[in-house]
């Protein structure tokens, strides 16, 4: 333990601190309402030079600590005017500075450049803000294109995303809580109308406690200005320069707009985007299963490519009915597509274990292809009531319908003659989705310095599924329904949920926030096949502490949090499922969820050009959740959920940005982190470890005026698993960025995955062993990726635009 905390303070011994006066203040709209994020400047009292700055938090307050003088003061944000206070003492003593009120621009927003200070990281209370402006290579692709430069996030080869190491967060939209699958939601939304990112990895009670590794918050665009404002972006790539001796070409376009018209009290928007993105690639892959005194290898390479595409189209209505009283409701609606075709030769031999030769050798070409279908409604509205200057309620509801399902097609087929089938099974699988939202939430101003927030949230989830396995006859000509690949099963979850939350200042240098939560679970399973029922009822405490203290330049923070991450319906479905040659998936209908307990201690330090900031944490998750392999029989796999043990992780992140000259930034992230995980497998008890990094850099050079180069470079070390291991992975990217502002165009040229024919970037090999096999797979994906965008804007939308999301039916998908 006292290792743990030895780690723990490398944060806090690797900076110095100096007490200076503490100044504070408030940005507000002209509806009294808070504006976040709004930069606010001090200069010399002549106002030629930037001494220090900062941004205003979420609900608009700021503070920053300056030495005894006379500054000018200015507040600026994107929609409104720049507000000046030409003279503001500063003495010895702590200054509250009060409200500053800034107007909305009435004028069209042309293309401009800051003078000064701008920082991709921003610090709160329990919380990093990073501004996808500063991530210029992800113009033209998704959201997950930004995620992969974070230094807490990484990506692997198979796309799985992990935040710290741990592969469960909550996703949130615009504050929103989505129970969807999180990769399928940010490989749609499009990174051109993503504004800031914000991680929380200690969030507050009033959050949903999902997620053990924290919650990621993406935040859209938005008008700010009275009249219209439209954002249209369109993206093309280039034929494939790495193939793979793929069959078809993978084709990638996309296309989105955002229409937004504000006008009084009225706030009204419209969208929609289509995007399809392919991705060519191959697969090399090796089984070995032991039965008795004979080894069955089978060797397997081929195409393993995916097609990609979905649509959806939004619109949003808010009104302000006054000053106290405003509602809004939203719809989202649309369809998604995905075909994973894995096309492999196999070389299947056995022999005996103490011989060398092979006494029988079966080659046949395996062809599977599983399509996977999403098509969703999802309706929003959201009330907010002003009780008081002090207290306010607000109220959401969601609902949620999603047709989930599509055919998995397995076919063994001879290689020297593919009109000879061996066998053709088929599984089809229709998975509808209903999901209901509803809460309500009070803060209340207790006073200057302290907020209480409370509330009451209710989640409920019905998802059923039926799954029908096929065999063809072939001598009939017909295809047969075998029972035991089959099933019929319901999942229903009821989750109520009472919170309560204190934020607070004292000193005017620490913040904190201490809350708690309370969720009452009940979650039936149903297996209709075999008339059985499966219950679970928890009654879970999830308790958290914030502490942010400031001083000068630099800042502390220290936090706790408990979280938990549930199971989804396939993990608990007790049949069998053949999603290809090599492999039969069952779940466990009896799984418990995982809870995990994460500590973390940090500091910030902001210099003149730049900015550095330092994490170490620890998360210990019990009930840990693996996917584990097993012997089925001499050529397939069993890979079964199964709650395996506990996890630890200790580990230490950091990033720092810094602004070389007036066109010339570099950002540079990097997580390193200490995994171990214990428990017992078929009885038998085991134990895995290993030391992981990875780091993220993002280069910006001005080449000239409006024309940018951006140039990023992610990489992941090797990872352990409970039975084996992923190898390292790498990905670098270019683009280059030309600014019209007169014909309010943006243009850009990406390079993505860059290999050069020889690199060997965009791969990853992941193996595992157990009682009686080995098998490793190597994911060898496109390189080269090239392609071209373009963006066009009248007006500029840069504030939040609150569109409803999915918060059920992606997670299945």
């Amino acid at each position: 333990m006292k290792y743990i905390f030895s780690i723990l303070l490398i944060p806090l011994l690797s900076f110095n601190a100096f007490a200076q006066t503490n100044v504070k203040g408030k940005i507000i709209d002209s509806l009294d309402d808070p504006i976040p994020f709004a930069l606010v400047s001090f200069l010399d009292k002549s106002g030629e030079k930037l001494l220090s700055s900062t941004v205003a938090d979420e609900v608009g307050l700021f503070q920053i600590t300056l030495e005894p003088n006379t500054y000018q003061m200015v507040v600026s944000f994107m929609g409104f005017k720049e507000l000046v206070v030409p003279e503001i003492k500063v003495t010895g003593q702590n200054l509250d500075l009060g409200q500053f009120k800034l107007e909305e621009s009435v004028q069209e927003l042309a293309e401009y450049q800051v003078e000064g200070k701008s920082f991709a990281i921003q610090q709160t209370v329990g919380k990093q803000i990073f501004s996808s402006s500063d991530f210029e290579a992800a113009v033209g692709g998704n959201v997950t294109d930004i995620l992969r430069n974070l230094p807490s996030i990484s990506i692997n080869g198979e796309g799985e995303l992990t935040l710290r190491g741990a592969t469960g967060f909550l996703l949130l939209l615009n504050g929103k809580p989505v129970q969807g699958d999180p990769m399928s939601i940010l490989g749609q939304l499009p990174a051109n109308i993503i504004e800031n990112i914000e991680i929380t990895t200690s969030p507050s009670s009033k959050f949903d406690a999902d997620g053990k590794a924290g919650v990621i918050n993406i935040l859209t665009k938005k008008g700010t200005i009275d009249g219209l404002s439209l954002v249209m972006n369109g993206f093309a790539g280039a034929p494939s320069l790495d193939l793979h001796d793929n069959q078809n070409q993978p084709r990638r376009y996309n296309a989105d707009f955002t229409l937004n018209y504000i006008k009084n009290k009225w706030d009204i928007a419209i969208g929609a985007d289509y995007n399809r993105n392919d991705i060519a690639g191959f697969r090399n892959g090796t089984i070995e299963v032991l039965r008795g005194d004979t080894l069955t290898s089978s060797i397997s390479s081929g195409e393993r490519s995916y097609r990609r595409s979905s649509y959806s189209y939004r619109g949003l209505v808010s009104y302000n009915w006054n000053d106290l009283h405003k509602t809004s409701a939203s719809i989202n609606a649309g369809a998604k597509r995905e075909l994973r075709t894995a096309d492999l030769l196999y070389n299947q031999s056995r022999r005996r274990a103490s011989n060398p030769m092979a006494f029988e050798n079966f080659p046949y070409f395996n062809e599977n292809g599983r399509e996977r279908n999403s098509d969703f409604l999802i309706i929003q509205m959201d009330h907010s009531w002003k009780i008081s200057k002090t207290s306010k309620v607000d109220a959401s509801f969601l609902y949620e319908k999603t047709e989930l399902g599509g055919p998995t097609i397995n076919i063994n087929r001879n290689p020297e003659n593919p009109l000879d089938v061996y066998d053709l099974q088929r599984m089809e699988e229709f998975n509808p989705l209903e999901g209901f939202r509803a809460n309500i939430d009070f803060e209340n101003k207790l006073s200057d310095n302290l907020d209480l927030m409370a509330g009451y949230q209710f989640r409920r989830l019905k998802h059923t599924g039926v799954f029908e396995f096929f065999e063809r006859q072939f001598d009939i000509g017909r295809d047969n329904l075998l029972p035991e690949f089959s099933s019929d099963i319901l999942l229903e979850r009821n989750i109520h949920a009472f919170y309560s939350q204190i934020n607070g200042k004292k000193s005017n240098k620490l913040d904190y926030s201490v809350g708690l939560r309370l969720e009452k679970t009940e979650r039936d399973f149903l297996d209709n096949t075999n008339s059985e029922n499966y219950n679970l009822s928890l009654l879970n405490v999830f308790p958290n502490l914030n502490l942010n203290y400031a001083m000068g330049d630099y800042s502390f923070n220290f936090a706790y949090s408990r979280r938990i991450d549930r199971t989804i319906t396939s993990m608990m479905n007790p049949f069998f499922a053949r999603r290809h040659a090599e492999v039969l998936e069952v779940g466990d209908p009896e799984l418990l969820p995982e809870f995990t307990d994460a500590l973390e201690i940090g500091g910030k330090k902001l210099f003149d050009k730049g900015s550095l900031f330092m994490t170490s944490y620890y998360r210990r998750t019990t009930n840990s959740i693996n996917r584990i392999n097993a012997v089925f029989n001499d050529s397939i796999l069993l890979r079964v959920y199964t709650n395996a043990g506990v996890s630890n992780v200790l580990g230490l992140e950091t990033g720092t940005e810094y602004e070389f000259t007036d066109w010339a930034k570099i950002y540079f992230g990097a997580n390193i982190f200490y995994f171990n995980i214990q428990g017992e497998l078929m009885g038998e008890p085991r134990s895995n470890s290993s030391l992981n990094s990875s780091f993220d850099i993002n280069t910006t050079i001005g080449l000239t005026k409006g024309f940018t180069m951006v140039f990023n470079f992610n990489y992941l070390s090797r990872t352990v698993t409970f039975q084996g291991e992923e190898s390292s992975f790498f990905s670098p990217n270019l683009s280059l960025k030309k600014s019209l502002p007169r014909a309010k165009l943006d243009l850009a040229l990406h390079w993505r995955n860059i290999g050069l024919g020889m690199i060997n970037s965009n791969r990853q090999t992941i193996s595992g062993s157990g009682r009686g096999f080995f098998t490793s797979t190597e994911y060898i994906s496109e390189r080269d990726i090239v392609a071209f965008s373009i963006s066009y804007r009248l007006n500029q939308i840069n504030k939040l635009l609150r569109f409803s999301k999915s918060e059920f039916g992606d997670k299945e998908y």
